[in-house]
């Protein structure tokens, strides 16, 4: 099998950026790899929700504002070593496997909120059309093989804007129209961020950064189902005033 290109890499030896060649397979190899983690992932994260949806300890914690925002920052703590430590094993994959379980218990307090407004069926709407969005938009990169890397830029922007749209969000919860624009405005921006990741897994990541390509696939994933999900529970809403 011959060698192609795929992108750079930083040469540990020399410290210098250096085009990095490999096999195909090899790629194919890292390819399947990332996705057998990636939904893992997932199942943990659903793993998670289920924990924090039952009558336990730690799922009347997860289900009060406190448990949310407590399991929240342990996901980024967790995120941020798994990523520092995403070449030791098994650390990585228990870091990054907690950091998947802690997300889903962050989540519990607004599902259960979800439930009790008799908004049950926007979670496996929500679901469904995250699963959909995500796998055709990984179908079109894998199909055309076209190399998203440009968006990196714009990508960040839109981030930022975001990040502050949702601070001043937070400041006037009663806005329904600026939560509306937000929740839009986080599906394209994940949309995005899909195209970018998994062309950086087809084309540029190194063969050892399994970890944190999983890691950026399974954040996509997760903040895509949230943006879906603030959007179908708000139409919901909208329709019974």
């Amino acid at each position: 099998m011959t060698g192609r290109p795929l992108g750079n890499f930083v040469n540990n030896v020399t410290g210098k950026v250096e085009p990095r060649i490999a096999t195909l397979e090899a790629r194919l190899s890292f390819i399947r790899k990332v996705y057998a983690l990636f939904f893992v992932a997932i199942l943990v994260a659903s793993t998670g929700v289920f924990l924090g949806m039952t009558q336990n300890p730690i799922g009347a914690f997860a289900r009060t504002q406190t448990g949310s925002i407590v399991f929240y920052i342990l996901a980024i703590v967790s995120m941020i070593a798994a990523y520092f430590g995403r070449h030791v094993k098994p650390l990585n994959f228990i870091l990054l496997y907690l950091m998947c379980a802690f997300d889903g218990l962050s989540i519990a307090n607004l599902l259960s909120l979800i439930m009790a407004a008799n908004l049950g069926h926007t979670l496996g709407q929500a679901f469904v059309m995250t699963a959909g969005v995500f796998g055709g938009l990984t179908a079109y990169v894998f199909i055309s093989k076209k190399d998203f890397s440009f968006l990196s830029g714009f990508l960040w922007v839109g981030l930022i804007i975001l990040i502050l749209a949702s601070l001043v969000f937070a400041f006037m919860p009663e806005s329904r129209g600026l939560g509306f624009v937000i929740a839009v405005g986080g599906v394209f921006l994940m949309s995005g961020f899909i195209l970018y990741d998994t062309s950086n897994i087809l084309h540029h990541y190194d063969e050892s950064e399994y970890i944190d390509a999983t890691i950026q696939l399974f954040i996509d994933f997760f903040l895509m189902f949230i943006y879906i999900l603030r959007i179908l529970v708000m139409v919901a809403l909208s329709s019974r005033d």
